[in-house]
């Protein structure tokens, strides 16, 4: 028998979902409605050998994530007791979900279940997700888009100015 740490199949035992909505501390301008707050949909993805793989993704809308949360339920029901790996995973979803459509809110589920099963396996090989993928951990200066000529010039000023106070030693 293979050991599934060194293949990097896993066998899923249960999933755990949780949509919020999480509050912003600057308001997000759009063509279409000023956002306050972002549903996500939080996922914990537990395996035979008790780790749990964790994901999560910004839904747009508060359905969106009730949405996924059915379709990895489902993803999660064909896949349970199987040794699978992240790839096997995906070949096996896309072509169970080809008549609905393996886009949108479909094909954000999958992406979430593939990032949890890729988060548990370094987990289990005891290394940062990122060596995992052939990267190394480092500091990562995130910038803010949100701006993008939808805000009045004043306020993305005054807000650049927070960001930029706040920002790390260094940068």
């Amino acid at each position: 028998m293979t050991d599934s740490r060194s293949t990097g199949g896993q066998r899923i035992r249960s999933l755990t979902t949780r949509g919020m909505m999480v509050p912003l501390k600057f308001t997000l301008g759009t063509s279409a409605a000023v956002i306050k707050a972002v549903p996500l949909l939080l996922v914990d993805l537990l395996n035979e050998d008790g780790v749990t793989g964790r994901a999560y993704a910004f839904c747009y809308r508060p359905s969106g994530a009730v949405a996924m949360s059915s379709h990895l339920a489902e993803a999660v029901d064909l896949l349970k007791g199987k040794n699978t790996t992240p790839f096997d995973a995906m070949q096996i979803l896309s072509r169970r979900f080809a008549l609905l459509g393996v886009t949108g809110a479909v094909r954000m589920a999958i992406s979430l279940l593939d990032m949890a099963m890729w988060d548990a396996i370094a987990q289990m090989q005891r290394v940062p997700l990122s060596s995992l993928l052939g990267s190394s951990p480092k500091p990562l200066l995130a910038y803010d888009s949100r701006g993008l000529g939808l805000m009045e010039p004043d306020r993305l000023a005054e807000e650049a100015r927070t960001l930029l106070e706040r920002r790390a030693p260094g940068y």
